[in-house]
């Protein structure tokens, strides 16, 4: 499986939130679920084969929700 590219944008409040993305293609985001964590989900066996088959022909994009994961809680 490729690897994932995290990365950080910042929001007009001053908060860094992560984002991860993989493959090429159109883009995909994936909505959020009650908790997240990106790192947790790539590796997770319930989660990993869809991003590995999503990120063939996408460009898949997920983020870590304001305070959860690798995403800041307060800016």
């Amino acid at each position: 499986m490729a690897d994932q590219k995290l990365r950080f944008c910042t929001t007009d409040d001053g908060v860094r939130i992560c984002y991860a993305t993989v493959g090429e293609g159109p883009p995909l985001v994936k909505a959020l679920n009650w908790l997240s964590h990106i790192e947790f989900e790539w590796h997770s066996p319930v989660w990993s084969h869809w991003w590995e088959e999503l990120s063939a022909n996408h460009t898949v994009i997920r983020f870590d929700q304001r305070g959860s994961g690798f995403s800041e809680k307060k800016g």
